[in-house]
């Protein structure tokens, strides 16, 4: 039943709603009291002030609604996806919860006196203020949920003990991963969040004076009319989506800017989860971003002349002509990554995982790929002008009508790989695997073939002069 287009508030009870669409539905003060709403959608749906008492809501879809000062008392949640909602100020008494993915829900100073929230996930939840007593917390996942000093539980319950953490003034919330968070409000005077991740979460009139988010994400979040004064964001970053109080620059504390075209020449992001991000075209020379997480983030064009990438995850990210002249890439990931055309001149690649990459047009020259995996990747019209390539994984890799001269491939596995039409001047394949691989057509020019496994190998109308096998 879709009913989220048009929604007649007064005849709601008398309807089957068992199942329904009322996703974004505004249902702000409706009276559901004992209705049958389970497996609805009812995702960003507003319920502020509602009537849900007694009502069926198991299996429900919540996720982000808008609850706050709801009335839920006796209501079945069991099974229900409140992920994000906002049930501030909300009366909870007797609830079931069992199962619930209550995941950066807010429960900011609800009433959930005997509550059921067995084997539900608290992840980032706010029980900042809410009313816990005889609450049923049997397999309850609380690490990372979030507390303060007026949170009440029976004298037997210790939320820090269960993994909870508590929002206080100097607390510390260092390297918390508070995504999508609602901890408005909060008393956070001088807070340790440093390499927090606070993406999307919402901090609306939060006090932060004096905190530390140093290296935090702040991509997306929402800090509007918050305190932050003295405030440390020093290698924070935000998005241009990123809300901060009126007349504020956060680059004036020492935060960057993700965006397309950005200029970040030397930061500091070394371990930052970043993937999916929009960089087309920024500057990141010489920036360190060992171990970062740029997974199919799109860095197309970008500069990362000299960057450190040592170690980081780059797996589907896209970096189509982008200046990687000089970086130190030694053991990062990027399979399946498109590297169309990029430049990887001098390069430091060694270990690096770019098994099945798209490296056509790519530039190589002088690249240090000592013990890579390019397994399945595409280096068609690739320059591998003297590429160290020794000990490297190119099973199965397409090098077709590429040129490789004064190459290093010394004990490399090239089995199965295509290298038809291709063009070898002293090349050195001293003891490489080339079991079953197409050398259809190649012209090989002072080619050192000593101890290498040509078993099987397809060498049909193969030109050899000055080799040595």
């Amino acid at each position: 039943m879709n009913v989220s287009e048009s929604v007649n508030r007064h005849n709601l009870r008398e309807r089957n709603l068992k199942g329904a669409n009322l996703a974004g539905a505004e249902l702000k003060g409706v009276n559901l009291r004992g209705v049958d709403l389970s497996g609805a959608n009812l995702q960003k749906a507003v319920l502020h002030y509602a009537d849900l008492v007694d009502t069926n809501l198991s299996n429900a879809n919540l996720e982000e609604a808008l609850m706050a000062k709801t009335f839920l008392n006796l209501a079945n949640l069991s099974h229900a996806n409140l992920r994000g909602a906002n049930l501030r100020e909300s009366s909870l008494i007797g609830t079931e919860l069992t199962h619930a993915d209550l995941r950066a829900t807010n429960f900011l100073k609800a009433n959930m006196i005997s509550v059921n929230l067995a084997q539900t996930q608290l992840a980032g939840a706010n029980l900042s203020g809410a009313d816990l007593r005889e609450a049923q917390l049997k397999d309850a996942l609380l690490k990372g949920a979030l507390y303060s000093h007026r949170t009440i539980v029976d004298a037997s319950v210790d939320l820090a003990q269960l993994g909870a953490y508590l929002l206080a003034p100097g607390t510390s919330l260092r390297g918390l991963n508070l995504t999508g968070a609602d901890i408005s409000d909060a008393e956070l005077k001088g807070a340790d969040l440093r390499e927090s991740n606070l993406t999307r979460a919402v901090l609306t009139g939060t006090n932060l004076e004096e905190a530390n988010l140093s290296r935090a994400n702040l991509s997306d979040a929402n800090l509007q009319e918050s305190n932050l004064i003295d405030v440390s964001l020093t290698n924070a970053i935000y998005t241009l989506k990123t809300l901060f109080p009126s007349g504020f620059d956060p680059t004036q504390f020492g935060a960057y800017l993700i965006a397309p075209g950005v200029t970040m020449q030397g930061s500091h992001l070394s371990g930052l989860a970043l993937n999916g991000v929009d960089l087309r075209g920024a500057n990141l020379s010489r920036s360190n971003l060992s171990a970062i997480a740029l997974a199919h983030a799109d860095l197309s064009r970008a500069n990362l002349r000299k960057a450190n990438l040592r170690t980081a995850q780059l797996n589907g990210i896209d970096l189509r002509e982008a200046d990687l002249t000089g970086i130190i890439g030694s053991k990062c990931s990027a399979i399946a990554s498109d590297l169309r055309q990029a430049d990887f001149t001098r390069a430091n690649l060694r270990k690096a995982n770019l098994s099945g990459a798209d490296l056509r047009g790519a530039d190589l020259t002088g690249a240090n790929l000592q013990e890579a995996d390019l397994s399945f990747a595409d280096l068609r019209g690739a320059d591998l002008t003297k590429t160290d390539l020794q000990g490297v994984n190119l099973r199965g890799a397409s090098l077709r009508k590429t040129e490789l001269v004064q190459v290093n491939l010394e004990g490399g596995d090239l089995s199965e790989a295509d290298l038809s039409q291709t063009f070898l001047f002293r090349v050195n394949l001293k003891g490489a695997k080339l079991k079953r691989t197409h050398l259809r057509g190649a012209i090989l020019r002072e080619v050192l073939l000593v101890n290498a496994d040509l078993n099987e190998t397809q060498m049909n109308e193969v030109s050899m002069s000055d080799s040595v096998l």
